[in-house]
């Protein structure tokens, strides 16, 4: 933990975006948010990330009952799994990360997909896009 309480993990990655609100995604996501992460979850079907978020609240609550994290813990690992609207709001995050079926997508449209093309994007402007530009300064 460092001094505002936070915890960080690898290269100082404290905020992660995912997207894919799947059940790998939702998995990262929750990972992710355990670890003290803040995570802005992203999907194209807007009732993906609801459903995910629900999910997420099930299985901590189930860990919760079963003793393995305490209520406090659980809530603020849901707390820090916020709905990005779109992939802008990705740009904040040191860290994107898409978790979605690209071979279903490829088999379908053998060219990039306009939804790939914008995570591109979203990773190049992330703040922490290299490792090299951290340990350069």
């Amino acid at each position: 933990m460092d001094a505002d309480g936070a915890t960080t993990v690898g290269l100082d990655i404290r905020r992660v975006g995912v997207v894919g609100a799947g059940a790998m995604g939702r998995r990262i996501a929750q990972v992710s948010a355990a670890a003290g992460c803040d995570v802005h979850l992203f999907d194209m079907a807007t009732d993906a990330v609801a459903r995910a978020r629900d999910m997420v609240r099930e299985d901590l609550a189930q860990g919760a009952a079963k003793g393995r994290l305490t209520q406090d813990d659980a809530d603020a690992t849901l707390a820090r799994i916020v709905p990005a609207a779109d992939l802008a709001q990705l740009q904040v995050c040191d860290l994107v990360v898409e978790a979605r079926s690209v071979p279903a997508v490829r088999a379908s449209r053998p060219r990039p997909s306009t939804s790939s093309t914008r995570v591109a994007a979203a990773m190049r402007f992330a703040r922490c896009a290299s490792a090299w530009d951290r340990a350069s300064r």
